[in-house]
């Protein structure tokens, strides 16, 4: 099996405490974690790493489409409302 080395540095690093509310079954919310941010270009893309999230809860990569304006979406894969705990979610600008 080939190997990679997959070193590089972020773009930008961005954490924000944020309650996002809640998220509908079966649909997603977006949730801005920073605005005004200028490092955050659009079409950077990004992830999201968060510390505690709740089952049935996925965060897909995003895309910056306003300049400094980092938003995640959060998509609920259930049947049934989920309201993510308020923590400290971290975005890395690739």
């Amino acid at each position: 099996m080939a190997q990679y080395n997959l070193s590089y540095a972020p773009k930008w690093i961005k954490s924000a405490t944020v309650n996002p509310g809640d998220v509908a079954a079966n649909s997603y919310l977006d949730v801005t974690l920073a605005s005004s941010f200028k490092p955050a270009k659009v079409n950077d893309i990004f992830l999201v790493v968060a510390p505690a999230l709740e089952g049935g809860l996925v965060i897909g990569p995003g895309i910056v489409t306003t300049a400094g304006t980092v938003t995640m979406r959060i998509t609920n894969a259930t049947a049934a409302p989920i309201n993510p705990a308020s923590q400290t979610f971290i975005g890395v600008g690739l």
